[in-house]
């Protein structure tokens, strides 16, 4: 993903890569990953950016 400390020091330049990323998110019905900064960036940007699948936990998939 696109995370970690960058968007602590770059916002401007972390928010325009997640938008252009959430592009990337067309189909399926979840979507995730396994890293906290990462994890908070797809959660926040994909209801912003309202992307079809869902930014689940995951280990929310696991249970």
């Amino acid at each position: 993903m696109w995370g970690g400390l960058g968007y602590m020091h770059r916002t401007d330049i972390i928010e325009k890569i997640a938008r252009k990323r959430m592009e990337d998110y067309k189909g399926g019905d979840f979507a995730s990953t396994y890293c906290p900064s990462c994890w908070w960036i797809l959660a926040r940007f994909s209801k912003l950016c309202k992307i079809k699948p869902k930014a689940k936990d995951l280990f929310e998939l696991l249970l």
